[in-house]
């Protein structure tokens, strides 16, 4: 039988490999367009590797569940055969997934679509992007490079400030 050591660096080496195979994981699957599509072979991949399980029921040493689930299939010891590893894997994948898409759902930009036409197409379709005349802006007649007008706010046309519209 394999000492608590032996089990120990087992499980280091494991976790390292795991690890090892997550960037490659993010990088097979960057081209799917759809982010939870994406998240689900993720988080599929990574909780059916990561979750651990009880391989024996007189022993309190842990091993990957997809493992435990083989051996059932191989040379079963009790009667729920390939659910005892299949369960805590489902049970984690779930619960690893909806806090991933409620996390997700938070934290995504859903700012709104300016109104500005820089970018866009023309009608022609020649992708040449729209542009403003020279000269001609938000602050009135002024010429581009010139620092706008200050202004002070005013309570009843009165201005709140003795040097309200002077320039410096």
């Amino acid at each position: 039988m394999y000492t608590t050591e032996n089990y120990f660096w087992g499980a280091v080496a494991y976790v390292i490999g795991l690890l090892l195979i997550t960037p490659l994981l993010w990088r097979a699957t960057r081209f799917i367009p759809w982010h939870p599509v994406k998240s689900f072979f993720r988080i599929a991949v990574i909780v059916g590797l990561a979750t651990p399980a009880f391989p024996y029921q007189d022993l309190d040493y842990l091993a990957p569940a997809w493992l435990v689930s083989v051996f059932e299939v191989i040379k079963p010891q009790t009667g729920d055969g390939i659910w005892r590893g299949l369960k805590p894997i489902i049970f984690c994948f779930v619960v690893v997934y909806i806090v991933e898409l409620c996390l997700w759902r938070l934290l995504r930009n859903d700012t709104p679509k300016s109104d500005n036409t820089r970018g866009r197409r023309d009608a022609a379709g020649s992708g040449a992007a729209k542009v403003k005349p020279s000269g001609k802006t938000k602050g009135g007649d002024r010429v581009a490079g010139q620092p706008r007008r200050r202004t002070e706010p005013t309570l009843g046309g009165q201005p709140l400030s003795p040097n309200a519209g002077k320039q410096p």
